[in-house]
């Protein structure tokens, strides 16, 4: 499960989800997209090699949003 940073100044709080169909890794309260993008693409790879970005979203602030707005259909 991934870990939290904390949020920027400017109130961001970036996450993604990554998958590769089957495994997925989720990310959120990051300061930028690209540390929320790597956070989600490491968490995937722990269990494929083959994880890319689904989505990203600026206001991802905890798990309940990430879980709820990200990777959308690759979840079911």
């Amino acid at each position: 499960m991934p870990i939290s940073n904390a949020t920027s100044s400017t109130g961001a709080a970036w996450g993604c989800g990554a998958t590769d169909g089957q495994a997925r890794g989720r990310s959120w309260g990051f300061p930028n997209k690209a540390a929320a993008s790597f956070r989600a693409l490491s968490e995937c790879a722990k269990r494929s090699p083959h994880c890319h970005i689904v989505s990203c979203s600026p206001s991802i602030h905890n798990y309940d949003e990430a879980q709820a707005t990200l990777l959308g259909s690759a979840q079911r």
